[in-house]
């Protein structure tokens, strides 16, 4: 940020410490976050970790396979079309893996608006990588979240290519409640959340190249999907989180109502 000064910045800095030392604790759903405030310069005793939690009423079924047999070929994406959320990593991913793995069964679905108001420059490679990969790819425009337990019926596959630091998108919690292992980039809250090789796939951020390795391992590894899918932990329950919190503010309250050891008045030990 060349036009701005670091005078501005501590300026800045300094008013919203004051600010956020007017409340008692903070809530973050990740540890990641939590971390992030602590290097900033918060106490790190004044954070407690709840995750988020989902108010749905039954899972989606595992999509069923052709005759019982076939592979577990459907990805699909769930966000906004900007260049921090890495849909074009995907794209670009997905027009290099050889037509003799992708073969004729395999389709990534794309859920997400908002491209035509990121800068032109993105807009312009956004659409040659979506020429490129041709039936590859199906746009199925924005979505709300009630639609979400239907949408997962047709899908098998997450994949998260953000590029930029996620705290902790409510789409992992969607996507581990329907019991789909996520292929996810190796930062910030996304490799929090999703353990590799236990219920998802970490790549490295930004690279095409090691999301293709996931996606062909994805698409050819026997078992691969049925053992990240058992390795997927319930997300908290919406009444779950509510307790949670609850306990937290008690526990806040009677903390406070306790006796705070007397302080010595600092002119008073002035000699």
């Amino acid at each position: 940020f060349p036009d701005i000064s670091p005078a501005r910045f501590l300026a800045g800095a300094t008013f919203i410490k004051g600010m956020l030392g007017l409340a008692d604790h903070f809530v973050s759903p990740s540890r990641f976050l939590v971390d992030r405030y602590v290097d900033w310069g918060l106490a790190e005793e004044r954070f407690s970790v709840i995750e988020h939690a989902l108010d749905v009423a039954g899972g989606a079924p595992p999509r069923p396979l052709p005759q019982g047999k076939g592979r577990r070929s459907r990805f699909a994406y769930f966000g906004q079309l900007t260049p921090y959320k890495g849909a074009d990593v995907l794209i670009d991913a997905v027009t290099r893996i050889p037509e003799d793995v992708w073969g004729e069964d395999s389709m990534l679905l794309v859920y997400g608006g908002n491209l035509e108001r990121q800068p032109q420059a993105y807009q312009d490679k956004f659409a040659k990588l979506v020429e490129s990969a041709g039936r590859r790819v199906r746009f199925c425009g924005a979505f709300q979240n009630r639609e979400m337990p239907n949408l997962m019926r047709s899908v098998d596959w997450m994949v998260m290519p953000s590029v930029w630091w996620e705290n902790s998108p409510i789409v992992i919690q969607e996507a581990f409640f329907h019991g789909r292992p996520i292929l996810a980039s190796n930062l910030g809250g996304m490799a929090e959340k999703i353990t590799d090789e236990v219920d998802g796939l970490h790549f490295r951020s930004g690279s095409p190249e090691d999301l293709v390795d996931c996606m062909v391992r994805a698409l050819t590894e026997p078992g691969l999907w049925d053992r990240l899918r058992g390795g997927i932990k319930r997300p908290m329950s919406h009444r779950e989180c509510a307790q949670t919190h609850l306990e937290l503010y008690r526990r806040l309250i009677a903390e406070r109502s306790r006796p705070q050891p007397a302080q010595r008045d600092p002119a008073a030990m002035i000699a």
